[in-house]
């Protein structure tokens, strides 16, 4: 196949995604090419940052299955890392998912900051933290599950540190994203331990995806969720396995932090 779309492959914790413009080849069929780690480039998700507009610059956002995702807080902020490697001058950039804008900050040691109201993705109005029932295995381990919807839905279990890494805990997680389940169309589930009031690990298992080394929009929502309980304090450290996130309120808003590394750029 002729070498057709530029790209860059970007990862954050070690959640890669491969970041350029729209091209008329990338179906979802390519993009599951693309993605595969065997036959392809390999990554999480694509992200393909549209032309610059007076309100931001929209961004498409896709699975490594090729579906279509709402809302990527690493996915975004690689797209965003595309920017800032092509303008040194640049600082801060407007950028447009489908659920709403957000803005990314560049920072020292390539820290990229999404900021975003939780109001703007969600139709004007904050998202609630709903309490949600859970299939025997996750029921009898969660101190508190519930569904929290930030630009795109999520399960946050918390649980007990002792209980994160369990084998039959992990694979009710997987069980409860399944076809015909309690979520058919597919959601992000994470278990969340509380080490203390500022700082606790996650586990997620994402839609499109499967088991991932980070997922930042998971961190936001375990956040969400935990702030919302009172449960943790306005400034938090969420450890994933591929490594930390700074997660903290901002007056009306959630500001996620960590660095984003280039990996590579080609021609796909």
């Amino acid at each position: 196949m002729a070498a057709t779309w530029p790209f860059a492959k970007y990862h954050g914790n070690g959640n890669g995604f491969l970041a350029g413009t729209p091209a008329p080849g990338l179906t979802p069929l390519r993009i599951r090419q693309l993605c595969d780690p065997r036959h392809g480039i390999g990554a999480d998700g694509v992200i393909l940052l549209g032309q610059p507009g007076a309100g931001g610059r929209p961004v498409k956002i896709f699975n490594s299955d090729g579906s279509p995702a709402s809302f990527s807080g690493n996915g975004i902020r690689c797209g965003a890392a595309l920017l800032f490697d092509a303008d040194e001058d640049l600082r801060e950039v407007l950028l447009l998912p489908p659920p709403g804008p957000v803005r990314v900050r560049r920072g020292r040691n390539a820290n990229l900051a999404l900021r975003f109201r939780p109001s703007d993705l969600n139709g004007g109005s904050d998202p609630q933290v709903t309490a949600i029932g859970l299939p025997a295995a996750l029921n009898r381990v969660a101190l508190l599950a519930c569904q929290v919807v930030l630009g795109n839905p999520h399960v946050i279990v918390q649980c007990r540190p002792s209980d994160l890494q369990r084998q039959e805990v992990g694979q009710a997680c997987e069980a409860l994203r399944g076809p015909g389940r309690k979520f058919p169309d597919g959601v992000n589930v994470s278990l969340f331990a509380i080490h203390s009031p500022r700082e606790c690990r996650i586990r997620t298992w994402e839609r499109g995806v499967g088991p991932t080394p980070s997922c930042a929009s998971a961190a936001a929502a375990a956040f969400y969720a935990g702030s919302a309980r009172g449960l943790i304090s306005s400034k938090v450290t969420m450890i994933q396995e591929g490594g930390k996130l700074n997660v903290r309120r901002d007056g009306d808003g959630i500001v996620l932090a960590g660095r984003i590394t280039r990996v590579c750029t080609g021609l796909a």
